[in-house]
């Protein structure tokens, strides 16, 4: 009889994570409206297309990498084979897609595994996580100071002397950030102190953070470097294929911005697509060249943003969604 309900569950939350993602979607899509005014021109000129198909080649290749980082992370709970982690990555994002700053993400990819520990899994899904974030907050951080000379000349008006300073706070808050993720095992070893933290039976599956070594985690680093660059890329490119022409070096800076202040910025990735036109056009405004045509681009940068979002979120969440019922909530031995 226990079996028999935990099969009807089971397959009660798949059906349900399913419908959710399918009711979010729609509701964007055709319930918002968000499309409906955009100029959604595309194809540019001829080289649109071409640039447009390689923003598509670049899809699988930011997701693989996803993967291969989730199976490196997670060989500390349960081994998997590469197909099982694209899967893992792929239902994560369906559950993500309608869940706050992607929370979902944590949750969705562990219930694929057979017999690992599900807590020590979301933890090390965490640290990749963490390792993703860190670097869109260096790498963001360092490209903003690229633009703080104009921006201190056209918005803040501060001395040169002011300048050093916050650029040397960045660099070094930068340099904090690396070393905090290379010690990521000194959490367990500062939370563990706490003894009447121990009735909490989670806080004893803190101990993976300690399973990681400095290579490893410089090699989670790696690789969350070489996604963010792809997706970054990917937001260039498009950018490119609406006809928004920035010179290489400073459009990439600029897409660095807007990732961080993406992440900084509190969402869910259904909402997000409103939050990332709007930023879009706020960050090409404040640091794009001088002479750029906004007023005849604004619409063009905000559509741009929205394939982008259908690229990278919505197509993983729907062929997440394919996976969904081999996910398993309740398992025998749980």
């Amino acid at each position: 009889m226990q079996t028999k309900i935990k099969k009807s569950l089971n397959q009660l939350l798949r059906t349900s994570i399913v419908l959710a993602t399918y009711g979010f979607l729609f509701y964007e899509l055709y319930v918002n409206h968000k499309f409906n005014n955009l100029n959604m021109n595309l194809f540019y000129d001829s080289n649109s297309i071409y640039i447009f198909l390689f923003v598509l080649f670049l899809m699988p290749i930011n997701w693989g990498l996803e993967s291969i980082k989730w199976q490196f992370l997670i060989r500390k709970v349960e081994n998997i084979k590469l197909p099982t982690a694209l899967k893992a990555v792929f239902t994560g994002s369906a559950i993500s897609f309608f869940t706050p700053n992607r929370i979902g993400d944590f949750f969705g990819r562990v219930f694929i595994l057979k017999k690992g520990d599900r807590l020590e899994g979301i933890f090390a899904t965490i640290i990749g996580n963490l390792g993703q974030l860190f670097v869109t907050l260096i790498l963001g951080s360092i490209a903003l100071l690229f633009f703080l000379p104009t921006l201190n000349q056209n918005y803040i008006g501060f001395s040169n002397i002011y300048l050093i300073l916050i650029g040397i706070f960045v660099l070094i808050s930068d340099v904090l950030l690396v070393l905090l993720f290379l010690n990521i095992g000194i959490l367990h070893t500062f939370i563990s102190r706490f003894t009447f933290l121990d009735r909490w039976k989670f806080i004893k599956h803190l101990q993976i953070l300690q399973n990681f070594d400095t290579h490893e985690l410089l090699r989670i680093l790696g690789l969350s470097t070489a996604r963010f660059l792809i997706y970054s890329l990917q937001f260039y490119l498009v950018f490119l294929s609406f006809g928004i022409s920035l010179p290489f070096f400073s459009g990439m800076l600029i897409v660095f911005v807007l990732f961080f202040t993406l992440t900084a910025v509190p969402t869910i990735a259904i909402a997000e697509l409103g939050v990332r036109g709007l930023i879009s056009l706020f960050i090409l405004k404040t640091l794009g060249p001088v002479d750029f045509p906004f007023q005849d681009m604004e619409t063009s940068i905000v559509a741009a943003s929205s394939v982008l979002w259908l690229i990278n979120l919505t197509i993983p969440a729907i062929v997440g969604t394919f996976f969904v019922y081999e996910l398993k909530f309740f398992r025998k031995n749980d």
